[in-house]
């Protein structure tokens, strides 16, 4: 006797959330470290952005400058990014409040990497990473932006105090290293 066996398979699509970094503001007005006054005032902040259906837990991730090895400390504990929204890591959770209004979602970490004004490529890459499961003390690049002032990247020397940010063509991993996809 033969047996026939039919087997039906569902693929239904897979769930899958990329955050990337979105917005910068590597050039703000005044001073980008404050240290004349004390607790010092950090003015630089950075945006990710989950482009994805999924909420993802980046608690423990670190944004910074990945060729100065310069890292903030990690995201606190219970750091859920939803989807399709948008988080400001910050230095100064205060400063960012006064200039900014306290609506915006944000986290204020500790040692915000300070990122150069006129940006090249040799110099300036602004990352973020996170721990390798199963490896203490290893990490993963999520996604890094090698910023440069020229190549189609927007300039913001003389303006200071404007942030960069990708144009909505542009929020993917991919999209986001191509100068021309930020204003």
């Amino acid at each position: 006797l033969g047996f026939l066996l039919g087997i039906t398979v569902i693929c239904a699509p897979v769930s899958r959330a990329e955050i990337i970094i979105s917005e910068i503001m590597y050039n703000p007005q005044g001073t980008d470290l404050d240290t004349s006054v004390t607790p010092n005032i950090s003015r630089e902040w950075a945006e990710l952005f989950n482009n994805g259906s999924s909420a993802v837990d980046i608690s423990g991730w670190q944004f910074g400058d990945s060729q100065d090895s310069q890292w903030a400390s990690a995201f606190p504990s219970s750091t859920i990014l939803a989807p399709f929204s948008t988080l400001v890591v910050t230095g100064d959770s205060s400063s960012f409040d006064l200039e900014w209004g306290t609506s915006i979602n944000r986290i204020q970490v500790n040692s915000f990497p300070i990122l150069a004004n006129t940006p090249t490529p040799a110099e300036e890459t602004a990352a973020l990473r996170k721990p390798r499961d199963g490896f203490p003390g290893q990490y993963d690049t999520v996604d890094s932006v090698n910023i440069d002032s020229a190549n189609g990247w927007p300039k913001t020397t003389g303006s200071d105090g404007q942030s960069i940010f990708v144009r909505p063509g542009g929020l993917t991993a991919a999209g986001n290293d191509i100068g021309t996809n930020w204003a």
